[in-house]
């Protein structure tokens, strides 16, 4: 078989799509407008009819159709092999979940690098859920996780070398709220 358009030497293979069942999640950033903008939910110019309330997101995404994920950037083949599309939502169990559960979990990736210079970073319950929670607030889901982290741990990051006295750094739900103000036991 001929390969594909950028590297036409590399072999590729053939697969029946018909019997398997594509399942797509993400945040699709942007979906929202683009039904906004089909179903007239906001309108500009001169003639503009003046809305006193914004349709909540949840309600235009039940509204999406082909020819929005189409405009979105998806493939009409792909869309095709879409025959069901919904909408989820996150909830801050889920994504505290996400940080802790999986073997590659954000929270044991931070640990680790901390244990390298013998520090115990250890996170409360409430950061957890204030991570989750903040990470909704601003609608970035699971992608959202990391930046938290990272905007907490900043100032022991940025001051690391005297951190390294530290035996324990903990990350309470006030490190979350007021990143900088994590607490060192030294």
């Amino acid at each position: 078989m001929e390969g594909t358009r950028k590297h036409r030497e590399q072999e590729t293979v053939q697969i029946d799509t018909r019997d398997i069942l594509f399942i797509c999640g993400g945040a699709f950033v942007g979906l929202d407008d683009i039904v906004a903008q089909r179903l007239g939910a906001r309108e500009s110019g001169f003639g503009a009819a003046w809305h006193d309330h914004e349709v909540p997101k949840r309600e235009l995404l039940a509204q999406v159709s082909a020819d929005d994920l189409a405009d979105f950037g998806l493939l009409p083949e792909f869309i095709g092999r879409l025959p069901v599309v919904s909408v989820a939502e996150y909830f801050t169990r889920d994504l505290a979940r996400i940080l802790v559960e999986p073997e590659n979990a954000l929270v044991k990736q931070y640990q680790k690098l901390f244990a390298v210079d013998g520090v115990t970073l250890t996170f409360t319950e409430g950061a957890i859920r204030q991570i989750a929670a903040t990470s909704i607030r601003r609608g970035t889901g699971a992608r959202g996780l990391r930046s938290i982290i990272e905007k907490t741990l900043e100032t022991p990051c940025s001051v690391f070398p005297a951190w390294k006295a530290s035996k324990e750094v903990v990350v309470d739900e006030a490190a979350v709220i007021r990143p900088g103000s994590v607490i060192a036991d030294l």
